[in-house]
């Protein structure tokens, strides 16, 4: 009977100790996030308007612009920071993503092709 139970609890515990001391067998990084590459501007009221784009990123790739208001990532309506990080959260580096951003009195629609950022602050 105890050779039952050891066979069920010691790799249990084995991952356990392994765990612990640093060893486990998890990846040493974070999984690469999808960001376009924009920095928020946080007087918003609405949306998630572009305080300022990382050049040469994917928002600026796409023609996106410091000042315009994202309302819409894919099928998700943006009113808030929470809302365009929550799209974001079902995407992969390197999807193509639909926005909807207000340009002065105008919608415009763009494509972008999301990418990585380990820059603090970058979305």
């Amino acid at each position: 009977m105890m050779k039952k139970v050891l066979k069920w609890v010691a790799p249990s515990l084995l991952g356990l100790v392994l765990a612990l001391a640093g060893c486990a067998s998890t990846p040493s990084s974070p999984a690469a996030r999808p960001v376009m590459g924009i920095r928020m501007d946080p007087s918003a009221e609405e949306g998630v308007l572009i305080a300022s784009l990382v050049k040469g990123g994917p928002a600026d790739s796409a023609d996106l612009r410091k000042g315009d208001l994202i309302v819409h990532v894919e099928d998700f309506d943006v009113e808030q920071p929470g809302d365009y990080h929550d799209a974001l959260s079902h995407q992969k580096p390197g999807n193509k993503v639909t926005v909807l951003v207000e340009r002065g009195k105008h919608k415009k629609q763009f494509t972008v092709t999301l990418g990585t950022s380990k820059e603090e602050g970058v979305d």
